[in-house]
């Protein structure tokens, strides 16, 4: 037989031991529960970072088919047609405005914001150019039209790209740091 002392003691060792038990199980909870909301936060800056990189592609997508529109419009001998190529180009303008609009929106540092003030700028410029293309094969000057298109508005447009290209290099970047995480 065991003595009260011994019992006790086992009692208490059996005690300290579910207690230990106890105390692990809580440690796991929480650090999982911890786990999930980094996962949540991480995938939360992730998926706004694809977003941000699927608006700057929006963007060059539609500096590529405005220029498109532009050069169609400019072949194009069916007004019916024509006035269609115009309306579409101020639906692509829209819609550049409105992802460039979204992009400044998720800027995260003074860097980029440079980059689309740059970019806007540039963009800026290609416009005017455009609007007096549009305002010469308006008039019936569509061969002073083709010409300032191709030595003006395409070279620009050529390096809005190239802005555009930078934009999605930098979010590109900040994209595969933050699927690293904070320690990259």
């Amino acid at each position: 037989m065991t003595d009260p002392t011994h019992r006790s003691f086992l009692r208490w060792l059996k005690l300290a031991f579910i207690f230990e038990l106890v105390l692990l199980a809580a440690i796991t909870l929480v650090a999982l529960l911890s786990l999930h909301g980094l996962r949540s936060q991480v995938q939360a800056i992730v998926d706004d970072q694809q977003a941000r990189l699927a608006l700057i592609h929006e963007m060059r997508l539609a500096v590529r088919e405005r220029m498109l529109r532009l050069h169609m419009l400019l072949m194009e001998t069916d007004p019916f047609r024509r006035d269609e190529y115009r309306q579409q180009m101020g639906e692509i303008a829209s819609r550049f405005m409105q992802a460039r609009a979204e992009v400044e929106a998720r800027a995260q540092d003074g860097e980029e914001r440079a980059r689309l003030a740059a970019a806007r700028a540039l963009n800026r410029e290609v416009a005017l150019i455009v609007e007096r293309v549009l305002e010469l094969d308006e008039a019936g000057q569509r061969e002073e039209a083709r010409r300032l298109t191709l030595t003006q508005a395409v070279p620009r447009q050529a390096q809005v790209l190239a802005r555009t290209d930078e934009l999605l290099r930098h979010a590109d970047a900040d994209m595969y740091r933050a699927k690293r995480g904070p320690e990259a």
